[in-house]
């Protein structure tokens, strides 16, 4: 929301095979990989030069190297604030494990800072904005933001099957969604717990006016029996 209300100019990066880029400061020694059968003396093992998947302390490592980076380039840790959190004084740099967004107010700064950190490290350019990250696309008119999810949207349309539904006028009926103990047992295809989980998402973000209805829905994941499918039916 600040980088639209800001006109910051903003960019998604994703390290390519993160966790095997650093290079280790310890022996770490691992058995020889099904697969190499030119190997053929049973006694030999590999010693890794760099770090590698499945390795308890390999996030850290991770970090570290990419911390060490930014800071070459003139970023400094945020610590007091969030240590994942990089700012330069052409951009800011957020860290989410090995996904970065990067925000600034000039595109041609923050694409040199990241062409720098790619002589470094292996990386791309997912996206170059980052409206759409959580799924969620964050429109701007004018003093208007507009969010939406319509790709969430689609998705439980389609996961219950409603695909050629007809639109309904109301969410809910107008009568509680009570527990229903002797109604007849969920029958249908779809997940109940799955669906009533994505339209807990879809309400919580960019459709409040669902909420009332979904959580009447969610609170009989444990045990949804038809008259509860119908509800969700009624929300999709």
């Amino acid at each position: 929301n600040l980088s639209i209300v800001h006109r910051l100019h903003t960019r998604q990066v994703d390290y390519v095979n993160a966790f095997a880029q650093a290079d280790l400061d310890k022996d770490v020694f691992m058995e020889i990989p099904q697969g190499c059968e030119h190997f053929n003396n049973k006694d030999c093992i590999f010693k890794l030069n760099k770090s590698l998947y499945g390795m308890a302390d390999v996030p850290l490592m991770f970090f570290d190297l990419l911390k060490t980076n930014l800071e070459s380039i003139g970023f400094k840790q945020q610590t007091t604030i969030d240590p994942c959190l990089f700012i330069h004084k052409d951009a800011i740099c957020l860290t989410y494990v090995d996904d970065c967004l990067w925000f600034g107010c000039d595109r041609n700064a923050i694409h040199v800072l990241i062409e720098l950190i790619k002589t470094k490290m292996d990386l791309k350019v997912e996206s170059c904005d980052v409206f759409a990250f959580f799924g969620i696309n964050l429109i701007s008119w004018g003093e208007i933001i507009k969010l939406l999810q319509s790709g969430l949207i689609n998705k439980i349309i389609e996961a219950t099957g409603m695909t050629n539904a007809n639109p309904a006028n109301v969410l809910a009926a107008e009568k509680p969604l009570g527990k229903d103990l002797n109604g007849v047992p969920f029958n249908e295809s779809w997940s109940y717990a799955s669906v009533v989980g994505m339209l807990l998402y879809l309400s919580g973000n960019s459709r409040p006016d669902i909420a009332f209805a979904v959580n009447q829905a969610a609170q009989f994941t444990h045990a949804p029996k038809v008259s509860h499918a119908l509800a969700v039916k009624k929300i999709v």
